[in-house]
C-alpha cells in the first residue's frame, strides 16, 4: 500500500531545521497495485506543533505519472525537516456548481486521505 513512500519518508524525516524557512527538496513517486496514482493531490503535514516553529504542510499535485515535488513556500522548494503525516487524495468528480450533488469516485481508498489525529 503506497509503498513507494516508505523509503522517501525515511531518508528525510529525521533532523530539526534551525532556520524556519529551511527545507530539503522531496521528490517521490505515488502507486497504488503497481499503478501510478495520477490525480489530485499529496499532502505532508507536519506530524507535531511545537511552540515557536512553524506549522507549515507540503503539497503539490500529482502528475501523470504518480510523481511530484513539493512545495512549502515556492515551487519545488521542498519540505521543512521533521517528521510527517502524510494523505493523498486520488478522486474524479464531485460537486459542481451545475451539479452540486454530484457524488466522488475514490481512486484509491479513502483511508489514504485521512492523517492521524
Amino acid at each position: 500500500m503506497l509503498a513507494a513512500l516508505a523509503p522517501l519518508l525515511a531518508a528525510f524525516l529525521s533532523g530539526c531545521g534551525e532556520n524556519l524557512s529551511e527545507t530539503v527538496k522531496v521528490r517521490g513517486k505515488v502507486t497504488y497495485q503497481a499503478a501510478p496514482v495520477a490525480t489530485r493531490t499529496i499532502t505532508f503535514h507536519p506530524a507535531e506543533q511545537t511552540a515557536g516553529r512553524l506549522y507549515r504542510p507540503a503539497v503539490d499535485v500529482l502528475e501523470v505519472d504518480g510523481t511530484y515535488e513539493l512545495q512549502s513556500f515556492r515551487r519545488g522548494d521542498g519540505a521543512m525537516p521533521g517528521e510527517y503525516a502524510v494523505a493523498i487524495e486520488s478522486v474524479e468528480g464531485g460537486p459542481t456548481d451545475e451539479f452540486p450533488l454530484r457524488p466522488r469516485g475514490w481512486l484509491i481508498p479513502e483511508i489514504f486521505s485521512k492523517t492521524a489525529a
